[in-house]
């Protein structure tokens, strides 16, 4: 099994001590923002950012686990071949009626969105500190 690596990046050489200042600040954790440059400009425009978390998991990785994913559209249960499998292929578990792949679950529309998402992360990747 292949886990997220996680870079971590800060300001300073060490992390804030606790302290009743650093406990009132806001927190902001978004996933998938600020996703391009504007968005990153402005968002460093309006407030101190110095801290940025990472989540670097391979897109073969999101890949193979959208594309795994079923769901039984009257009842919204979700199924995935690999983590959570039905017990019959196909099949819905409670009900015996057939599960669908949603259209932005297939393989060829989950590489089409990877692909955006990377040509639209690159250039704010600067302001962040990404590097890889």
């Amino acid at each position: 099994m292949v886990y997220p690596t996680f870079s971590y990046r800060h300001a300073g050489s060490q992390l804030p001590s606790p302290s009743p200042a650093a406990l009132t600040c806001l927190l902001y954790l978004r996933r998938s923002f600020p996703r391009t440059l504007p968005q990153a400009e402005a968002l460093d425009r309006a407030y101190q950012i110095d801290t940025v978390i990472n989540l670097n998991v391979p897109f073969e990785v999101i890949k193979q686990r959208l594309t795994a994913r079923w769901i039984h559209p009257a009842s919204g249960r979700v199924y995935n071949i690999e983590f959570n499998p039905p017990k019959t292929v196909g099949i819905d578990d409670l009900t015996g009626e057939p599960l669908i792949q949603r259209e932005d679950d297939k393989p060829e529309t989950v590489i089409k969105r990877l692909k955006a998402y990377e040509d639209q992360t690159k250039p704010q990747n600067s302001i962040t500190g990404r590097t890889d």
